[in-house]
């Protein structure tokens, strides 16, 4: 159930509000005519000047001062971030000593493993004694 004064809200919203036609026409304010500020006289040494063709020496020149300039401005940037790099790899570089910290023990090493001797009774029978096997193989078949 909706509230009262919601109703109350949207019924005065609606008896104020007017559909316009599309076609209605809106009342612009007309336009006034705003103070301009005078051309500029021929008095300005811009003006004074008469412009005249580049001889083809002077485009010449023109052109290698620019390109001069932009190879001014590209080393100086290359210039730079070499710097800049060089700069950042030698702090990068340095190790870290600080005095305030020390550095923690190393941990102990496991013991090392030792094998130890075989017990003598283990032994591999030597040359001039043969074994078992080798008197059964020796031994003449019936």
């Amino acid at each position: 159930m909706p509230v009262d004064g919601a109703d109350a809200w949207f019924a005065e919203t609606d008896a104020r509000v007017k559909q316009p036609a599309e076609a209605d026409p809106t009342q612009l304010p007309p336009f006034h005519d705003a103070p301009m500020s005078p051309l500029p006289t021929g008095t300005a040494p811009h003006r004074r000047r008469s412009s005249i063709p580049l001889t083809h020496m002077e485009m010449l020149q023109r052109a290698w001062l620019r390109r001069l300039k932009i190879a001014v401005v590209l080393l100086v940037i290359v210039g730079g971030a070499a710097f800049g790099f060089t700069l950042a790899f030698s702090i990068l570089s340095q190790p870290v000593m600080s005095p305030a910290v020390a550095s923690p023990a190393p941990p102990s090493l496991p013991t090392p493993l030792v094998i130890p001797a075989p017990p003598a009774d283990d032994q591999p029978p030597s040359a001039g004694i043969q074994s078992a096997a080798t008197v059964e193989q020796t031994l003449p078949q019936n």
